[in-house]
């Protein structure tokens, strides 16, 4: 999932806060997994991230084409 919106919530521990909503497949994949990584990327990918952002994996089983 591409998130737009992200916020820190804490410092020390370091803690990061997203939003997902229960309509989205992201969801139902968090909750199968119960584990997930956040990476920040340079802007210089933000043309990539909208493409990767706006296929669903429903759709599309390769995003990175």
């Amino acid at each position: 999932m591409v998130a737009s919106w992200w916020t820190q919530i804490s410092v020390n521990p370091l803690l990061i806060g997203v939003s997902v909503s229960p309509e989205r497949y992201t969801y139902k994949l968090l909750k199968k997994s119960s584990t997930f990584a956040i990476n920040f990327l340079v802007v210089k990918y933000i043309k990539k991230l909208w493409i990767i952002g706006e296929v669903s994996e429903r759709l599309s089983k390769s995003k990175f084409f």
